[in-house]
């Protein structure tokens, strides 16, 4: 659930943050070229995905990973600018929205890390007359948070000691911890 609120929670920043943009909207992952192609005609327009999560591992307050994110600049000639110019312009306002954005969601996200915008010109997109960017970053996200109020009080430890090492318990202790 935190991803997918995580991908709106993006789409509606970017949306919020670059005004000029005609549509932004999610998208499961990488493009074909009749996509880029259809998109174009509702350009310029942003499209994010979730394209990868990498390190998932227990941490102190639950279960963290690092997901990758992108957010594709698709632009066509206008009668103001060209494309290429149109996009730059977008990846530009990307680049100054995404370093520190945590879309809202401060306690499960941290801030973006890894942020990099590619130009993915192709013959075959700029024959369909389409600029294309990938602007991607990482998140560090709290997959499964632990509510440390909703745990039990700590206020007993049992230890089985194993002294010489043989498998069986030498001796046991019930500390009990103050109750503050």
């Amino acid at each position: 659930m935190i991803l997918a609120d995580l991908r709106d929670a993006i789409v509606s920043g970017i949306g919020t943050g670059i005004s000029s943009l005609r549509e932004v909207k999610s998208h499961g992952g990488r493009f074909t070229l009749a996509e880029i192609k259809a998109i174009a005609a509702r350009s310029p327009s942003v499209r994010v995905a979730c394209l990868g999560i990498t390190g998932i591992e227990q941490a102190s307050i639950g279960i963290q990973a690092d997901v990758m994110w992108g957010a594709f600049v698709v632009c066509g000639d206008q009668a103001e600018a060209p494309r290429d110019s149109l996009a730059l312009d977008l990846v530009t306002g990307l680049a100054a929205i995404i370093p520190t954005a945590t879309w809202g969601l401060d306690e499960r996200v941290d801030g973006a890390s890894q942020v990099r915008a590619d130009n993915l010109f192709s013959r075959d997109i700029d024959r369909i007359g389409v600029a294309l960017w990938a602007v991607t970053w990482r998140h560090k996200v709290d997959i499964d948070p632990t509510d440390i109020s909703s745990l039990d009080d700590f206020l007993r430890a049992h230890v089985d000691w194993d002294i010489d090492q043989d498998g069986e318990t030498d001796a046991s202790d019930i500390i009990s911890l103050p109750a503050d």
